[in-house]
């Protein structure tokens, strides 16, 4: 949902002069994309159940990734951003707060749910909750209620170029899940899963 604008931070922060226009280019791109957000979370939400009769899934998969699509979006702009002012500290004890809390519930879940590719799901909904609530956090002295058309511009040319390699990425991620839960079952989806975030 990002639209690959989490680059373009990366990407005009060094053009920026000074705090405030850094805060106005932060705040544009999240403007934009929290724009998007909603009208691509709200567009799906109308055919929840056309996706879930085409993929063959439950409709609580379909509404919980929703979520965690929409929760952990805005994680990566913050991540962006802070890898950028060379703030290391605080991505790295960040992404080991997550990764423990994401690996031991996902661990606990798979084991006592039955349905494995729900327990699976669940989590990642959990761990994008938590990213929205870092995201929110890091970010509330950068966001401030200006909006540039120009530096929005210029990001989306930018974005754009990025975005076939990045949904890519995405597609090849999620192919093998679906697969596995055409021919098998969602328990191996779910314990694939788990062996993958434990990779």
């Amino acid at each position: 949902m990002t639209v690959s604008m989490q680059g373009s931070i990366s990407r005009y922060f060094f053009d920026c002069k000074n705090r405030v226009e850094v805060n106005v280019l932060y705040s544009t791109i999240v403007y934009f994309v929290l724009f998007i957000s909603i009208v691509i979370t709200l567009t799906l939400t109308a055919f929840i159940n056309t996706i879930r009769d085409w993929l063959n899934v439950p409709g609580i998969y379909i509404i919980l990734a929703i979520g965690t699509v929409f929760f952990s979006t805005f994680y990566n702009l913050i991540i962006s951003l802070l890898y950028v002012k060379q703030e290391a500290v605080k991505i790295s004890i960040v992404t080991i707060i997550l990764g423990v809390i994401q690996i031991v519930l996902q661990l606990v879940l798979v084991i006592q749910m039955e349905d494995k590719a729900l327990a699976i799901i669940f989590t990642m909904f959990v761990s994008g909750f938590l990213q929205f609530l870092m995201f929110i956090w890091f970010s509330k002295s950068y966001i401030v209620f200006q909006f540039s058309a120009v530096k929005l511009r210029k990001s989306l040319v930018y974005a754009i170029s990025q975005f076939p390699s990045d949904i890519s990425r995405y597609i090849v991620s999620l192919a093998d899940r679906f697969i596995l839960n055409k021919y098998t079952s969602s328990s191996v989806v779910g314990l694939y899963g788990m062996g993958n975030t434990l990779g």
